[in-house]
């Protein structure tokens, strides 16, 4: 699966993929390698949760997201696949200028 589009609703940034069709899944109780930012453009972990072939992302600390990382550090291993077994490819959904402290 392959980051689509992001869509705000209140407090919360739902992710759309392509190559999803039959669902989303994780072998581990939460997901990992979230983050989430606000119009400050300051990224902080987030929850997120699958509904069906859609994650549904937030951050207690960011009332109104505005951008959305996935697996986003050299050394992340995201526990988000397909269906099939295959994994979410990494994505961001801002085009901010990168930072080399946020590569580590």
């Amino acid at each position: 699966p392959r980051y689509r589009r992001m869509e705000i609703k209140d407090n919360e940034a739902y992710i759309y993929f392509d190559h999803a069709e039959r669902g989303l899944r994780s072998p581990g109780d939460t997901l990992t390698h979230f983050q989430v930012a606000g119009a400050d453009r300051v990224f902080t972990t987030a929850e997120a949760i699958i509904q069906d072939s859609v994650v549904v992302v937030s951050a207690r600390s960011v009332d109104k997201p505005v951008a959305v990382r996935f697996g986003w550090s050299n050394t992340a291993e995201p526990n988000l696949f397909g269906a099939e077994g295959l994994p979410v490819a990494p994505f961001r959904t801002d085009d901010w200028p990168v930072l080399l402290s946020e590569g580590k």
